[in-house]
């Protein structure tokens, strides 16, 4: 695989359900709880956006700009992310 030098990948065991995991990972009021609001619609080329509080710190002004890029239903999803400063 050619790995983009900029890219994280995630590849992790969880020991829940994969339809639970799923719904976290993919449902906008679940990604919410745990992450930011956010417009996010399960849809190749939907771009959506992650709202939270800026921390200048980190170079976050507050918003994430965001893009789905391809999924697996209960397997994978993979998303493009960029941090407005």
């Amino acid at each position: 695989m050619n790995e983009d030098q900029r890219a994280i990948y995630v590849d992790e065991f969880l020991p829940q359900p994969p339809e639970k995991v799923w719904r976290a990972l993919t449902e906008p009021e679940q990604i919410a709880r745990w992450l930011m609001p956010n417009d996010f619609r399960l849809e190749v080329g939907h771009k959506f956006t992650f709202r939270g509080f800026p921390i200048p710190a980190a170079g976050f002004g507050g918003t994430g700009h965001s893009e789905v890029l391809d999924f697996e239903p209960e397997k994978m999803l993979r998303i493009a992310w960029r941090a407005a400063p």
